[in-house]
């Protein structure tokens, strides 16, 4: 079992969690037969398999920065919503109290149905099924949206894509020597004028996004997706966001399988066959507008910026690793690919 650390795990039989197993039986009215930890492991929340006398659920914190009222709302009202429309969406399971999270020691958790199946395997195919979710996911997002947007104001104010890097700044902290603070200084340079040049687009259509749409929260077996995970960052954001994280994920972080780690050395350029495979489905299966197309590349850059620089926290890379990358997208590589396809796509058809 890869990347464990105290960050990850939940043990109901440790001194942080005496009585919880407990707590969570009389909430939930079953007993846990007994736990097992999950495959994939991430740093941002604690998570456990429960084995119940009413099924195999999944248990798993609330990350502090989406436990604000707010999110805590927007997170489980909207996974309830699609859940009932997506087979492949787990369920949120209401305590007896009809809430959906339970407090404890100042931290919130929730229960969801548990579904068994693999990750990504590198096929055609698995990328065939996750976009083909991805486009069902969004209908149903949209849906959302527009049925809800006057009685759920609060929940549902817009979001715009820079919004989600905005703790770029924060990677200052890790700055340790003269070169890497030039390379910090870079990469705030570089958000603030990918941030300007977002601006000057007016975008035209929003959704209640999943906003953390990526290869290791898409569980699947031989028949296509069986799972979309973790909505804790769910937002409204411009609809192709969803389609920048997935291309981001796919195409340009260089995992260390089957955790979501990254490794060394840093990928620059996207795989060019998938890359250009999944541009051509978004454009002819989500018929993106010209704006989008024009966005979609500065959406993916922020992305891919944002990733990395998250991997600087999790200790995956230094910022002077970040190096490479930061002068590819210095040079705008990858949003001029993205802006030929678009051209050339357009016009052989």
């Amino acid at each position: 079992m890869a990347n464990l650390n105290s960050h990850d795990l939940l043990f109901l039989n440790s001194t942080e969690f005496k009585g919880f197993k407990e707590r969570i039986e009389r909430e939930y009215d079953f007993n846990i037969i007994n736990t097992s930890l999950p495959e994939i492991i991430s740093f941002t929340s604690k998570k456990l398999i429960l084995h119940t006398s009413k099924g195999d659920f999944f248990l798993k914190e609330k990350p502090q920065y989406c436990s604000n009222e707010s999110a805590l709302k927007r997170s489980a009202n909207f996974q309830d919503h699609v859940s009932s429309r997506m087979k492949i969406v787990p369920k949120i399971l209401s305590t007896r109290e009809k809430d959906y999270y339970i407090h404890w020691n100042g931290r919130y958790y929730f229960l969801a149905d548990y579904k068994n199946g693999r990750h990504y395997n590198g096929s055609p195919k698995d990328i065939i099924a996750m976009i083909d979710a991805l486009n069902v996911f969004q209908k149903i997002g949209t849906d959302y949206l527009d049925t809800y947007k006057d009685s759920k104001q609060e929940e549902l104010a817009r979001h715009e894509s820079p919004d989600v890097a905005l703790g770029i700044i924060d990677v200052k902290k890790k700055v340790k020597t003269e070169n890497e603070n030039l390379i910090f200084q870079e990469i705030v340079s570089l958000y603030e004028n990918l941030c300007s040049e977002y601006a000057t687009f007016a975008n035209e259509k929003y959704t209640m996004a999943h906003s953390d749409f990526i290869l290791f929260n898409l569980i699947l077996d031989e028949s296509g997706v069986v799972a979309i995970n973790d909505f804790d960052n769910v937002k409204v954001l411009p609809r192709i966001h969803d389609m920048a994280e997935f291309l981001v994920s796919a195409t340009l972080l260089n995992y260390i399988a089957p955790t979501t780690n990254l490794k060394l050395p840093i990928q620059i350029n996207p795989e060019k066959v998938l890359f250009k495979y999944i541009l051509e489905r978004y454009i002819s299966d989500f018929k993106l507008s010209d704006i989008e197309k024009q966005l979609l590349g500065t959406i993916t850059e922020i992305i891919w910026l944002w990733s990395i620089v998250l991997a600087v926290f999790k200790d995956d890379y230094s910022l002077s690793d970040l190096k490479p990358a930061i002068e590819t997208l210095q040079q705008r590589k990858v949003k001029t690919q993205i802006d030929h396809f678009c051209y050339n796509y357009h016009h052989d058809k």
